[in-house]
């Protein structure tokens, strides 16, 4: 049995790792590493992390490494995205990293002023979509997992069907340090589902479907059927309910229109560029079916 293995890290011990378990190490599949955009912003976000020893840390792990490297950011209200992708073509451009995905922060409460937000949001994507176009038309498809992702929703008419993590599937599970089975490590511990016993095996509870569908009652209160994203997004995620609240969920509702409405306003060019370099969606795919991990 082939068992890939994926880390999500703040890049801090990668040489030290690589010092200890070497064989492993040259074996991970996919290095995520959290990055929350150039020096200034990321070390104010990632209290306790310096942007200049990961730099340091990945360029060592380049010379070592045999999978690939995912920068990985979370976006919070305060925050550039527009830096946080500057961050990512630092090591693109060095060879350092493959992808990049950004997402939006679960927190409680709601976003004091969202019309500033939504503004900041949209400008930063376009910029960033306007430079993935400029890259595109030379040859070179940026690993822009969660745009690649939708680009290939949009031009294949596919419809999601579930969240975008299918906990109400019972197909994924975390694993906590005491063996209780989650739908995702993110959720409140009292929503586990089962347990790894002695034995080894599953234990799950015989409830465990019903607290997966209610997992996701909540997009009856969003009315994700009515969305005209929700073929792409499959309603908000369940942490983001079960932790940050209804109510900023509805306010990523909007983020997440905008987002659609301004990549689907580049598909057309996006085509015309994998034509004329021979492109075909399997190069989309290459990419974003790394979404889902």
């Amino acid at each position: 049995l082939q068992v890939d293995f994926m880390v999500i890290t703040s890049g801090h011990y990668l040489s030290r790792s690589a010092a200890r378990y070497p064989e492993m190490m040259k074996r991970l599949w996919l290095t995520a590493v959290s990055v929350d955009g150039t020096t200034g912003q990321h070390n104010a976000m990632r209290q306790g992390t310096d942007l200049k020893r990961i730099r340091s840390e990945l360029a060592g792990f380049n010379r070592f490494r045999s999978g690939d490297v995912l920068i990985w950011s979370t976006l919070r209200p305060e925050m550039s995205l527009a830096d946080c992708f500057a961050s990512y073509c630092y090591f693109l451009d060095r060879g350092e990293a493959e992808h990049f995905f950004w997402h939006w922060d679960e927190a409680e409460g709601v976003v004091d002023d969202l019309d500033r937000y939504r503004s900041a949001y949209r400008a930063d994507l376009e910029a960033i979509l306007g430079e993935y176009l400029a890259r595109l038309r030379h040859g070179e498809l940026l690993s822009i997992l969660h745009v690649n992702e939708l680009l290939l929703f949009l031009l294949t008419g596919r419809q999601r069907g579930t969240t975008a993590c299918a906990v109400e599937e019972m197909a994924n599970f975390d694993i906590d340090g005491d063996g209780r089975v989650h739908a995702c490590a993110d959720l409140p511990e009292t929503m586990d589902i089962g347990r790894i016993e002695a034995d080894g095996q599953v234990r799950f509870r015989k409830d465990a479907k019903r607290r997966l569908e209610r997992l996701v009652e909540y997009k009856h209160s969003l009315d994700c059927r009515t969305c005209g994203v929700e073929p792409y997004c499959g309603g908000r995620c369940p942490v983001q309910i079960h932790l940050g609240g209804i109510e900023r969920a509805k306010q990523y509702c909007l983020l997440m229109r905008d987002h659609v409405k301004s990549v689907k306003e580049i598909a057309p060019e996006v085509v015309d560029a994998m034509l004329a370099n021979g492109q075909s969606l399997q190069s989309l795919y290459a990419s974003a079916r790394l979404a889902k991990y």
